[in-house]
C-alpha cells in the first residue's frame, strides 16, 4: 500500500525540457528501487528453494542407483530380443528357400518387418510366405502367357510393383 502510495505522485508526470534532469534522477531512483525489489524477490526464492534443492538432489541420486541395474537389464534383454529376432528371421528364411523353387522370387520382396514382432506366429507367418509365393507363380504365368515381346518388362515391372495391372498395363 505505501509503494502503491508513493508511486502515485509519478502517475501521469510529463517530462519537459525544465524537468529533465529531475526525471532521469528520479528514473535512476526508481530502477533501483526495482533492483532493490527484484534481488529481495530472488534471495527469498533461493531461500525458500534450498530444501528443495537439497531434497531434489538427493532423489536424483536415488534414481541414478535404480537406474544402473536397469540400464544393465536393458542391454542383456536388447540382446536376447536380437538374438530372438535374428533366429526367426533364419527360420522365415529356412521355411522361404524350402517352398519358393522360383529364382525370380526373393524373400526380401514379400518380407513384413512385423513378422520378427513375437506377437506373430511362425505358422501364420509360413501361410503368408505360401500364399504369397502361389499369388506371384499365378501372375507371372498370367503375364507369360501374354505371349509378347514386352513380356521381359512386364515381368520387371511386377517384380518391382508385385501388382500384376500394372504390369499388364506396362504392355500397353
Amino acid at each position: 500500500k505505501e509503494l502503491t502510495k508513493s508511486l502515485e505522485k509519478y502517475q501521469g508526470l510529463v517530462v519537459t525540457e525544465e524537468n529533465l534532469n529531475d526525471s532521469t534522477k528520479t528514473r535512476t531512483e526508481l530502477n533501483k528501487l526495482k533492483t532493490t525489489i527484484e534481488d529481495e524477490r530472488k534471495r527469498i526464492k533461493k531461500e525458500w528453494n534450498a530444501p528443495y534443492v537439497e531434497f531434489e538432489t538427493q532423489i536424483k541420486e536415488l534414481v541414478g542407483l535404480v537406474d544402473q541395474p536397469i540400464q544393465c537389464l536393458d542391454t542383456q534383454i536388447s540382446a536376447f530380443e536380437t538374438e530372438r529376432k535374428e533366429n526367426k528371421r533364419k527360420e522365415i528364411q529356412e521355411f522361404f528357400d524350402e517352398n519358393n523353387s522360383n529364382e525370380l522370387i526373393k524373400l526380401d520382396m514379400i518380407f513384413d518387418d512385423k513378422w520378427l514382432n513375437k506377437g506373430e506366429k511362425i505358422d501364420k507367418i509360413k501361410e503368408t510366405i505360401l500364399a504369397t509365393i502361389g499369388r506371384i507363380e499365378t501372375s507371372l504365368n498370367v503375364i507369360k502367357s501374354q505371349d509378347t515381346k514386352y513380356t521381359t518388362n512386364m515381368v520387371d515391372v511386377y517384380l518391382k510393383t508385385l501388382d500384376l495391372a500394372s504390369a499388364l498395363k506396362e504392355k500397353e
